[in-house]
Parts: C-alpha cells; structure tokens; sequence
C-alpha cells in the first residue's frame, strides 16, 4: 500500500515534562499536520480502493475538547454508499505527545465491502538527511531466555526494512515488545503499539525518512449491519537531546497517562510478598503467616499462586507438575485442601498486617472443566477437543459478564486484595481456527476489547482493588493492558530455583526503558544479597527465610528503594549488559524527592574491584550526601554548577558476585 506521506512540523518552542518526579527534560514541540478529510495518520483498503483516495469523499465531521493534561479530538469519517463509519479520537499534548485509536461501525444496513490491511499508522517520521545514521532501538520480548527483555538496538541502513512482530498473540511474547525508539544521535521519535494481542510494525529508510506502518498483523474481514470493532492504538512522542533523556520523557508519559491510580490519584503502590504455592494446605499457610508475623517481617502481602482451585482428587503440592494447569476453569477452591474456603487464609493474612493476593487464569479452562462441560459456546477451541486447554472468549458479551461477575464473588467470598491474572496458551490459534475467510481479525478485535472491558468490570465491582498482569510472566506488557494492571512477575525465568543472576539484571535495564514499574522474584537463597538485589524491583515476590537480620535487612532496603522505581532510570556503566565479565549499574532518581539510589554489581567474571560512576543529581544542588545501604557510611560531595547536573563517585567492591546499594539525598 502507498504509505500517506505526513510532513511533521518542527516548533521552536521547548517543553518540559514533569510527572512524578521524573526528571525535567525538554522536548520540542512536533505537531502533526491537523488532522483533517484529507489526512490521516491510518490507511487501509476498503472494497479493494486505498484509504487516501477515497475518505475525501465521505462526510467528514470533527470535534475537539480540552480534557485533563490533553486535547481530545475526535475525527469522524462516513461513507454514505455503505454506511461505513470510521472514527478516529486522537489525544494531544502540549509537549508534542500524540496517541489515536480507531473504531470502524458499519451503520448501514448490509455488510460492509471488505475492509482489509487496516494500519493504524501509516506515515512518514521525516530523516531527510540520508547520510545520518538511523537507528530502530526496541526491547526482546521474553520467552524464559536469559536475554529476556534486551535492549537491542538496529541501524537502518538506507533503504533497509525492519518488520517486528510478537509471537502467538501475546503483546511481548517472543523477540520484540511493542515499544521503540526510532532515532539519530540526537533527536528521534519514542513510539508504541497499545494492542495486547497480535500486533505488527514496520519500519522502512528511504532518502526522505523512516515510513512506519503498523497495526493488527491481519486484518481481512466485513462487518455485519451494526457491528464495530475497535483497533488498536498508537503513540508517537517526539524528543530532542540525548537517548537517555528519550527514555525518561517516556517514563514519565507512562507513569501519568498508563499507569493504575487509587482513589487519591497516586500510582498504584505494589507490594513486597510472601509467596506459597496454592497446593499447600491451609495448616502450611497459616504456619507460615504465624512465622512472619512472630518474626516481624515486613511484608506488604501474602500471594497464593496457582494449585489452589479444582476437583479435589487432582490436587497436588508438586508447583512443577500439571495438576494445576489441568484444573484451569474449575474456579471453585480444593476441598481437600481448603474445606471452608480460602477466606481463613486472608482472614490470617489480614490479622497479620498484610494483604492477600490470589492467582487466577479465567481466559483458559481445561477441556473437562466444569465451565466448559456447562457453557461450551463461551469457549474457543484449535479443533482439538480432548487432553487440551479451551480459549473463554473474552469477545462474547454474555460470557465476559458471567465471568465478571463470577470471579468478583470469588475475590469478595476469598477476601482478595490484590487479584493476579494470569495466561499461560497463545491465543492467536484460537482467534485464527474462529475466523472464516472474509472474517479475518474479528474474533482478536472483539477479543481484546472484551479483556479491557472485563478488567475495568473488576475494578468497578470491587474498589480499591489492584490487579497484577501476568501472562506466563511479562507476555503482555503493551500500555493498553498496563492502564489496569501492573506485572508484579515480570518473566517466568525467575520461576526456576537454578536462574542466574545476570539475566535478572539485563531483565531491569530493558524494562524500565519501556515499563516504568514491574516485579520479580527471588528464589530461596537466604543471605544471598547479590541474588536479592539484582531483582530489586518496584514490586519483589521474596520467600520467608530463618536468617532473620539478613531478611530484614533486605525488606528494609526494599521499602527505602521502592518510591524511586517511579522516577529516572540512568544505566551507569557502559558495554554489552550481557557480558559477566564488566560491571553493571544504575540509579533511579526522583528529583521532586531531591532523593534516589545507585545499585552496582560486581559479575562473577570482572577484574576490576573499582568503577567510577557518573551520577545524575537535580537541578540547582550544590551538595549532595551518598549512604551505603549496608555499613551506613555517609559523605557529603559538593556540586558545581559547571558539573552540568552530574558528579562522579568511585565505588570498591571487594569480591566478584557482590553489589552496593547506596541511597542519596540532594540540598
């Protein structure tokens, strides 16, 4: 398809962003020409004629207000041969911020002609110097690699192509997430998919820019009288600077437009938690409760994972074995584990100064399940019937709000704080087998609008709760799904007792360029405070140990580290974050904190014992004090102002397979 050639215009005014104290970087002002009949920032084909030629003769109609922190304009697009409706809200801020999503209603009354290859960017990003270096840089996705969420960065040559896509329908499944970062030394473009299935972008050099075309990976359908689809959206953020700063702009955006608010408007604040396998039985839990409390731990919450639920003669204690993932879709607790309910479990937790989260899996039920042998017509299947897991479709409106409503009774009935979603199947085989050949993508679209509507239906039915996002640990991490719920389990490498701890480390510096906050897990490795900190996160999942100084040295340093996770991120060290012959560092500052914290690590294969750091200080320090987290050693460094907001500080470590973590506050 012709891509529409969009020319960007450049302002001379600066910006500044400044959210949640985020560090305050400007960004220039890129306005997109105005969106109007005849230019657009999407294409497709419609009745086999493209997009640009043909919307100039529908009726066109536009709307803008101005809403909290944006502009909200609404562009609308009507076809008076068939009734096609296209319209178009695009989201505006001042610092040169714009994200659209599309809804396409037929409201004429027969089907619609054939709408297919539906982009929701289709446009120019304008590096007209072809002799200057343009780079792609994204995130991998994760697959239960070591490299798990690398940054990866790849240069486009003139007239190369790029084409990026997840794997099985899962947002940041396999080898990219839906985050990038399009690029030249100095200025660039920060772009994103919000679509938490089945997404595609594309990216191609030319002597006049980088076309990008992205979207749904295929969309070939009709729709019916009456019938809408919503598609996914898109983000484009503009930035002049450096990378780094690049990066942090998109943090903020993140924290302050896709990121879960309590009732107050603060950022949902993640727990750290106690996790036992939902196959113990009741006496275990309470045990274990009973030991946190009489040891005085501090923890946030207690989190009963998967095994939980089901027919009580398949029940199993065994977290690696399949009894669990068999029972998926018997949403109802194991009476031989739990006779009365789960309720005595949080009533323990509660008594105890800590929330419950359970785990659940609602999209994915076993082919025998109760659910599925009594509503066969809410699930999706590949065509295998027998010994396999069923989809419940999420898109069937009847079903969604039985589930809504099914498992809001359990979360009340349990006395559940935090509820974890999980998705352990790749849904696009069963999205696919579902279309017919002139209906293909419609079962995705009405899909994933419905889990938007779901999720929002559990937080509507249940106030103040907190949702945690998993799909087989961080498969699902576009900003769309991120507006609900927070990966508190950012990859299923973490699940496995053996993981090293290097991956982990790789695993915070590609996830905080995109993904402001996420949790891990450390495995039962008592006293191993290089283990527990190369998973310091904005949310830890840490398992109750005896050596209790150690332990609570660790939940103390969790909870000072904690608010800065939603600030700056700064890597400090330089080289390939793989190589475990180098140092890793970095620091998460919050400058409205005039506050944060440098985390080093020493890998098991580094020579050095020493590293000099540069450090990023606010705006008009002229001191600032650095602690070490373990000996409580403090000193004081003065700033000058032709130190350009940075200092230099030397840290020792002694031995391989050590770390510093060391807090500082700014004057």
């Amino acid at each position: 398809m012709k891509h529409i050639r969009m020319v960007l215009l450049l302002a001379t005014l600066l910006l500044t962003l400044t959210m949640f104290g985020c560090q305050e970087v400007p960004g220039p002002t890129i306005n997109f020409v105005e969106t109007t009949k005849e230019t657009q920032m999407f294409s497709f084909l419609y009745g086999g004629q493209e997009s640009q030629s043909i919307l100039v003769d529908w009726t066109f109609s536009q709307t803008s207000q101005q809403l909290d922190g944006y502009s909200l304009e609404t562009s609308v697009w009507l076809d008076p041969k068939t009734g096609l409706q296209v319209t178009v809200e695009t989201k505006r801020w001042a610092n040169g911020v714009a994200e659209w999503v599309a809804r396409l209603e037929n409201t004429g009354g027969n089907d619609s002609w054939l709408i297919k290859d539906f982009h929701i960017a289709d446009f120019l990003l304008p590096f007209s110097n072809a002799q200057e270096d343009v780079y792609v840089t994204y995130s991998k996705g994760t697959d239960i690699r070591p490299d798990d969420f690398l940054l990866v960065d790849r240069k486009l040559s003139s007239y190369g192509k790029l084409t990026l896509s997840p794997n099985g329908g899962r947002s940041s499944s396999g080898d990219c997430m839906p985050y990038f970062n399009v690029h030249t030394e100095t200025a660039g473009y920060v772009l994103a998919v919000g679509w938490t299935g089945q997404w595609e972008a594309k990216f191609e050099r030319s002597a006049e820019g980088v076309a990008v075309v992205a979207g749904m990976e295929k969309t070939r359908f009709i729709l019916y009288p009456g019938e809408s689809v919503r598609t996914p959206s898109f983000t484009v953020m503009p930035w002049e600077g450096t990378e780094e700063d690049s990066y942090n702009l998109w943090r903020s955006h993140m924290l302050g437009y896709h990121t879960p608010k309590d009732e107050n408007g603060e950022i949902v604040k993640l727990p750290v938690t106690c996790g036992a396998w939902g196959g113990d039985s009741i006496s275990a839990h309470k045990s274990t409760i009973t030991f946190i409390k009489n040891q005085g731990y501090d923890y946030d919450a207690y989190w009963v994972d998967a095994g939980w639920f089901g027919k009580a003669e398949r029940h199993s204690t065994d977290q690696y074995g399949d009894a669990w993932f068999k029972n998926a879709g018997d949403w109802y607790h194991n009476t031989t584990l739990y006779p009365n309910g789960l309720k005595e479990v949080s009533d323990a937790a509660h008594a105890a100064g800590m929330d419950f989260l359970l785990w659940f899996e609602p999209e994915r039920a076993w082919w025998d399940s109760q659910i599925v042998q009594e509503h066969p017509q809410w699930f999706l299947n590949t065509g295998t019937t027998k010994n396999t897991s069923f989809l419940f479709n999420m898109g069937d409106p009847e079903a969604r709000q039985w589930m809504t409503d099914f498992i809001s009774s359990k979360i009340q009935e349990y006395g559940v704080d935090i509820y974890r979603q999980d998705f352990n199947i790749d849904p696009l085989p069963f999205w696919e087998k579902q279309d017919s050949l002139d209906r293909q993508g419609i079962t995705e679209m009405k899909y994933i609008e419905g889990l938007y509507l779901f999720l929002e239906g559990l937080l509507e039915q249940n106030p103040g709760l907190i949702l945690d996002n998993c799909a087989g640990g961080g498969r699902r991490l576009d900003y769309e799904i991120l507006n609900y719920a927070l990966p508190m389990f950012r990859s299923d490498y973490q699940c496995f007792t053996t993981y090293e701890t290097t991956p982990c480390q790789v695993q915070t510096d590609g996830l905080s360029h995109w993904v402001p906050l996420s949790g891990t897990c450390v495995q039962y490795r008592p006293g191993d405070t290089y283990s527990f900190r190369s998973n310091l996160a904005y949310a830890v999942q840490f398992p109750a140990s005896p050596e209790t100084a150690w332990e609570k040295a660790m939940l103390a340093q969790f909870h000072q580290a904690h608010p800065y996770f939603a600030g700056d991120y700064y890597c400090l060290t330089q080289g390939d974050i793989t190589d475990n012959t180098c140092w890793y560092a970095y620091q998460m500052a919050r400058d409205d904190l005039q506050s944060g914290f440098v985390l080093a690590f020493r890998r098991e294969e580094t020579a050095e014992s020493t590293q000099t750091l540069t450090v990023h200080v606010p705006k008009g320090t002229k001191e600032i004090t650095f602690t070490d987290a373990d000996t409580g050693e403090s000193w004081t460094q003065k700033v000058k102002t032709s130190d350009n907001g940075k200092v230099t500080i030397t840290l020792e470590i002694g031995k391989v397979k050590e770390s510093k973590l060391i807090f500082y506050e700014a004057k």
